[in-house]
């Protein structure tokens, strides 16, 4: 139910740091509150090599058409 409220998002947020502050004399947090970011960031980085064969392809079919087009109409033109 409150699970989509900005706000008690940000309340959990506020109550995990200060715990976690608290706990520790340094002031860092511990892994276990970034845990959920990092398993995000693994599985939308699983295509990162797929994204990367693509740009590449993009890149080289932006070269080939300039080419064609200095090739037909000069640079200039």
């Amino acid at each position: 139910m409150f699970d989509n409220n900005p706000s008690t998002v940000w309340l959990r947020t506020q109550l995990l740091i200060s715990n976690n502050t608290g706990q520790s004399g340094s002031g860092e947090i511990t892994t276990h509150f970034t845990s959920p970011l990092y398993q995000q960031y693994l599985k939308d980085s699983e295509f990162d090599m797929f994204r990367y064969v693509l740009g590449i392809a993009q890149a080289s079919a932006v070269g080939y058409m300039a080419y064609k087009h200095i090739k037909k109409y000069g640079f200039w033109k």
